[in-house]
């Protein structure tokens, strides 16, 4: 999934971004976290789309089988956005700073996005090495396989994600 990296900010109020990363906080009477102000935020939204498709065909008993033929997906950061604090309009040596501070997050989410791209493949291949359909109709089996194939794509997703969030 190519991801295009935001070249203007949205804006959010100081507050409005304050308490959406620190939800439950105590606030003073302007709205700002009374332990500390967000002054920029960038915010990437992920997204797992995949199809698999199933192939009929009979085992050497002459019974009938079911095989993944093909599975095709994209996983990653499906758009990202970059907000800087309203108030911050005009003040463009600190707009500038917060500006700068935010391509850094956008930098880390770019890496996640390939290592999310790459990760995903290298499970998607394990686990089709094992998967076994032996399902009594091609629906059953086209479900089960997009189930599994569905669960391996999102964890390896969140897997990746997750570990970008530490720290």
């Amino acid at each position: 999934m190519t991801l295009v990296a935001p070249s203007t900010p949205e804006y959010l109020t100081i507050a409005e971004m304050t308490r959406d990363v620190y939800p439950g906080r105590a606030y003073n009477r302007n709205g700002l976290d009374l332990k500390g102000t967000v002054l920029g935020l960038t915010r990437a939204k992920w997204s797992v789309e995949f199809r698999v498709e199933v192939a009929h065909g009979i085992s050497n008993t002459n019974a009938p089988c079911y095989r993944v033929e093909e599975v095709t997906f994209n996983v990653g950061i499906r758009n990202m956005r970059v907000y800087l604090g309203s108030e911050l309009q005009g003040l463009s040596c600190l707009s500038d700073f917060v500006w700068e501070h935010e391509q850094e997050h956008v930098r880390l989410n770019k890496e996640l996005n390939a290592k999310a791209s790459a990760h995903a493949k290298a499970e998607v291949q394990r686990v089709l090495k094992t998967l076994v359909l032996n399902q009594r109709s091609r629906a059953e089996a086209q479900k089960y396989a997009t189930d599994v194939i569905r669960k391996t794509l999102v964890d390896a997703t969140s897997a990746v994600r997750d570990e970008g969030t530490k720290g």
